[in-house]
């Protein structure tokens, strides 16, 4: 679930290969037919 930041990270770093974890069972999306502009970027679990 981390998405493509982690593939550009690994092509700068020139790595050929990106260590993955598979779900069980795919989660529940956090948004659903919703716009962009509607989302809330202030928040950040990190």
């Amino acid at each position: 679930m981390d998405g493509m930041h982690r593939v550009a990270k690994a092509l700068v770093q020139g790595r050929t290969t990106i260590a993955a974890k598979r779900f069980p069972v795919d989660p529940p999306p956090d948004h659903r037919n919703c716009q962009p502009a509607d989302l809330d970027y202030s928040a950040s679990d990190s």
